[in-house]
């Protein structure tokens, strides 16, 4: 993204020689000051922020919901997952939307397992209220971010960037962590959608999916790897081994 002194500011990210740490680049001048220019982690922290300013009321939401879901039967989908976080403000709009009989999409909910302690009950609670697949709103499953992207090398790689090899990117949480939380999950019936970029991540993904099975851990759904920009060419045949869609973009 990028954005002017304004919106830097705002975020706290107007400081000289700033650095965001793992999981994004905000880009700085030769004195050190921010360009402006923000890649993954805070642009996305930036799209959270004014998003969240955007849609804080309620009549918004319900245009803009409305307005998408003129977009999406144009092309004839009446079907789509919210691959990230549905959050609460939104759900309620969602069921307001869908008592009043405008809402005609089938909406998939999901929740973020990475840094949230409260997943499993959180979880339950969506799939309390959502548990019909065949309703408007269904609470899906779970989303994972296992790594981050190619072009600032945060996607998790085997072997070392061609143009940066001192780094192999790196997953976005401890392995064992995000193990624990797909195992945890898909004990409880729940599908998982994983980011995946690099072909370290996808082969994690594969190997975590496989171990669910081995334990014989029933889900609802299955599982999903999105991007999948690179993956080893031994691991192929394993989505259709374990029945894991490939959900490439």
């Amino acid at each position: 993204a990028w954005v002017n002194d304004k919106a830097l500011a705002a975020m706290g990210y107007n400081k000289r020689n700033i650095d965001y740490g793992i999981g994004g680049i905000i880009h700085l001048d030769a004195a050190g000051e921010p360009t402006g220019y923000l890649e993954e982690g805070p642009s996305l922290d930036l799209y959270n922020f004014a998003s969240a300013e955007l849609f804080r009321h309620p009549e918004i939401r319900k245009q803009q919901m409305l307005a998408a879901q003129d977009i999406f039967h144009q092309f004839g989908i009446t079907s789509v997952m919210n691959a990230l976080n549905t959050t609460e403000p939104w759900l309620k709009t969602l069921e307001e939307l869908r008592d009043d009989q405008q809402l005609q999409l089938r909406i998939n909910t999901t929740l973020l397992l990475n840094d949230d302690p409260d997943y499993l009950i959180k979880g339950a609670d969506l799939a309390r209220r959502y548990p019909d697949p065949k309703s408007l709103l269904y609470f899906w499953g779970y989303k994972l971010l296992a790594d981050g992207v190619g072009g600032i090398h945060t996607a998790w790689l085997t072997e070392p960037y061609s143009d940066r090899p001192d780094t192999c990117g790196y997953p976005l949480a401890k392995p064992e962590l995000m193990r624990e939380w797909v195992l945890d999950v898909e004990k409880r019936g729940f599908g998982v959608h994983v980011h995946a970029v690099g072909n370290k991540a996808v082969e994690f993904s594969l190997d975590t999916f496989a171990e669910a099975e081995a334990l014989g851990y029933i889900k609802k759904q299955r599982n999903s790897i999105t991007h999948c920009d690179l993956v080893n060419d031994r691991d192929f045949p394993r989505f259709r081994e374990h029945h894991i869609v490939a959900a490439l973009q």
